[in-house]
């Protein structure tokens, strides 16, 4: 299975975004995500390992 939404959605979700947030970051990964055989990446990272990263700064 692909990481596309539902990557990022488990990723916001184990982030612990703030609610009032989920919309913008959801918005910023949907247009930094590149899908190529049918997996999702960030930066050239699957979408977990960019949220770690991203949401621990």
């Amino acid at each position: 299975m692909g990481e596309g939404t539902y990557g990022i959605s488990a990723a916001i979700a184990s982030g612990n975004v703030r609610p009032e947030m989920v919309e913008a970051v959801e918005a910023i990964m949907h247009r930094k995500a590149v899908y190529e055989d049918g997996a999702a990446t960030i930066d050239g990272k699957s979408i977990a390992d960019f949220a770690m990263g991203y949401f621990t700064q």
